[in-house]
């Protein structure tokens, strides 16, 4: 049976890693969960390798491309991270407009 090209699955990733990233810079949230489900899909990918499967040489090029898939994440997540008191926010301006509605309801 062919291995699979996880290089071609890494790239991939490392390719929308980056428009995530620039989603998340402009704070287009929601452009940014609609490529979660690409994402998921091509990370599953990556549960199902067997890495002895192949040779030293190729190990260490997809092991680069992994470190800078990593740091992609790693920034992602920051600005995840830093997001999270402004949608907290929101959450709060909604349930406490849900809240008056339901109290004012004639």
């Amino acid at each position: 049976m062919a291995r699979p090209d996880i290089g071609h699955t890494l790239r991939a990733l490392h390719v929308l890693a980056r428009q995530m990233l620039a989603d998340a810079r402009e704070q287009r949230w929601d452009d940014l969960l609609e490529r979660q489900p690409i994402w998921l899909a091509l990370h599953e990918a990556l549960h199902s390798v067997d890495w002895a499967a192949y040779p030293e040489e190729e190990r260490q090029a997809l092991s680069v491309l992994m470190e800078g898939l990593q740091s992609s994440i790693a920034e992602l997540t920051a600005l995840a991270e830093a997001w999270k008191p402004e949608l907290q926010s929101m959450m709060n301006v909604l349930q406490n407009s849900s809240k008056l509605d339901r109290a004012y309801r004639v």
